[in-house]
């Protein structure tokens, strides 16, 4: 089921971690998208957002918000892992350990999400670098969290 690296992980303790994460990231995404709000209301954008997030005019649906910290959870989960794994490899401890993760995913996103994101979708830049961080907040946040449970 899981890859030889992956048996002998300390899952519970991950697990932990990934429901800190989905915490953090759910309050910031919603403090994120009050601050944007006009972005989501604005109607040059109506045809960006997905079926999920916008079936029809006004707030999303609670279907949304479930799939929200489904994913959240997720990709709490496979954070926690990466921080497992290099945990040794960063700073010694507090929040310069957290900072170096942060640059460490912050690098990965900014070049697999953002610069993609950027070219491809038609979203205006202050919200993408909006976006953009809220994700280092919720990650460096998330990073001195997973220094406490990942011991």
């Amino acid at each position: 089921m899981f890859c030889s690296c992956c048996k002998n992980l300390p899952w519970k303790k991950i697990t932990l971690a990934a429901l800190v994460f989905t915490a953090i990231s759910f309050v910031f995404d919603q403090i994120s998208a009050f601050l944007t709000m006009g972005y989501y209301q604005d109607p040059a954008y109506f045809g960006v957002w997905s079926k999920l997030m916008m079936p029809g005019p006004g707030a999303p649906p609670l279907s949304f918000f479930l799939l929200s910290l489904l994913f959240s959870l997720v990709t709490g989960k496979i954070l926690a892992i990466a921080y497992y794994f290099v945990k040794d490899k960063l700073a010694a401890k507090g929040w310069p350990k957290a900072l170096d993760f942060t640059c460490f995913i912050g690098g990965l996103y900014f070049v697999l999400s953002f610069l993609p994101s950027y070219l491809i979708i038609n979203l205006p830049l202050v919200l993408l670098v909006s976006w953009f961080a809220s994700a280092l907040v919720v990650v460096f946040l998330a990073a001195l969290i997973f220094e406490k449970i990942l011991v």
